[in-house]
């Protein structure tokens, strides 16, 4: 047997708590402790400010904080290369420039590892990319400068080494989430609180399992509650559907069967659109909101439902027409790491937490081409003679991402959109949209954003297939 062979590449700890989480956010902790105050007050600021993710742990500070959750260490990597990429500039300091640099490629990097399927060419953008990595790290120690006595210059460790073997690893292991140790990251969490709260610290484990036991059967008590409650309902709905109107198929409007992968929720009370419009008069993406609305529905309804716009009645609607608001959606998609099912939680909401939450999404502008957008407003309404649709006001935003992209975005391989003007507001069917993305505003540039690739698999490669100038 060989030792060397039996070592496996772990992400968790040899990346996220070790590359990262000790030597590059150390590296970065010492360098804002060098820098005036003004510099570190910003990064957290805008750490702050970043935008909430389902599944990606909000970060207040960085300079005070310390975590051993490896997972808390890999969502704060993700965003402190947005917020600090317009702070450690070059012009500032270049060892913190070149620090950026470096997490910017170790980002890549990541990403790339945690794929959960690889192909030839996916192991040799990793390949290369270790190469990028390698020259930003000689940048990096050659420009510590009058700063080389407290930033690390013998970068030479294992965990740093082992990084070279990942394609092997792979090859020979398959892809890196069959060795990951992150899904046990937080389940000794309950055996901590155990030893913790319910034992006097002698004969722990006795105590600790006991304690455990009791855990597990009431975990059990409430499945059985939960599988005998959802069997009661589909029971019950079983008798309304065979009790129900033979026909109600046939009333259904034509999108509703696209909407198979997207659901509302949080609906809010039905209002008339001349309320809607009064509630909302200060925001410019309401301005004119019921003339809109009712040219979307002529100028869309009649190609939905596939009718002769020659011979199409202009339909109206009053201010007394009530629309139905919701503020939160679930969005189902094909995931292009794996194939599989994933969902994005997005949230339309004023007061999301006591704050306002609009997220943004990629939708569908035609069968080919897609685009990112804010969402404003969702909505669903019934129009007599025609069903129930659900649709959302969106604020689009530039689809060409590497024509916006300035130099300085594109030595931190950062992918800018920028927010249209007001008066480009458009209606959108719910249906259209694909997935949600994460996008971050920058706080130096008014209403650009710049898109969060590495907030999963998905997002990533498709970042990779729009933009050309990024693409391996």
């Amino acid at each position: 047997s060989d030792p060397q062979d039996s070592a496996t590449f772990n992400q968790l700890h040899m990346l996220h708590g070790g590359v990262w989480g000790y030597h590059i956010l150390g590296e970065i902790k010492i360098l804002l402790g060098k820098l005036p105050r003004k510099y570190a007050a910003e990064i957290e600021s805008q750490l702050n400010a970043f935008p909430a993710w389902h599944d990606l742990t909000h970060f207040n500070g960085i300079l005070h904080v310390s975590y051993a959750d490896g997972n808390k260490l890999r969502d704060l990597a993700k965003q402190v290369l947005y917020a600090a990429s317009n702070v450690l500039m070059d012009n500032v300091s270049h060892e913190g420039y070149q620090l950026v640099r470096l997490l910017c490629s170790y980002l890549e990097l990541d990403s790339l590892t945690a794929l959960d399927a690889h192909t030839e060419n996916t192991l040799a953008t990793i390949e290369n990319e270790l190469l990028v990595f390698g020259n930003e790290l000689k940048v990096c120690i050659g420009s510590a400068g009058e700063l080389s006595e407290h930033l690390k210059t013998d970068w030479n460790f294992p965990k740093i080494h082992l990084w070279k073997h990942i394609v092997w690893n792979i090859q020979m292991k398959g892809a890196a989430c069959n060795y990951s140790t992150r899904p046990n990251e937080k389940m000794h969490g309950a055996l901590k609180n155990a030893y913790q709260d319910h034992s006097n610290g002698k004969d722990v484990a006795i105590q600790v399992l006991r304690v455990d036991h009791q855990r597990l059967a009431m975990k059990f008590i409430r499945d059985r509650i939960d599988a005998e409650a959802e069997r009661v309902a589909e029971q019950s709905a079983t008798v309304d559907d065979k009790n129900g109107d033979k026909d109600s198929d046939d009333q259904n409007d034509i999108l509703t069967s696209f909407e198979g992968h997207i659901k509302l929720g949080a609906a809010q009370p039905l209002r008339s659109i001349q309320e809607i419009s009064n509630e909302h008069n200060s925001r410019p993406e309401f301005h004119n909101f019921q003339q809109k609305f009712t040219t979307f529905i002529n100028q869309c309804l009649s190609v939905y439902l596939d009718r002769d716009p020659n011979l199409w009645a202009r339909l109206s609607f009053p201010g007394t027409f009530q629309l139905q608001e919701h503020s939160y959606l679930k969005v189902h998609y094909e995931s292009r790491m794996d194939w599989r099912q994933s969902t994005d939680y997005l949230h339309c909401n004023p007061a999301f937490h006591r704050k306002p939450c609009y997220d943004s999404i990629i939708f569908q502008v035609s069968p080919e081409d897609v685009a990112f957008a804010r969402l404003v407003f969702m909505f669903s309404c019934s129009i007599p003679e025609f069903g129930t649709y659900n649709f959302a006001l969106v604020r689009p935003l530039t689809t060409d991402i590497s024509a916006s992209c300035c130099p300085f975005d594109a030595a931190l391989r950062l992918k800018c959109v920028k927010a249209r003007p007001h008066t480009a507001l458009m209606f959108i069917p719910i249906w259209s949209i694909v997935r949600g993305a994460l996008l971050y505003p920058d706080p130096k540039h008014k209403d650009e954003f710049l898109v969060v690739e590495h907030a999963d698999g998905d997002m990533f490669l498709r970042m990779k297939e729009w933009t050309p100038l990024y693409r391996h």
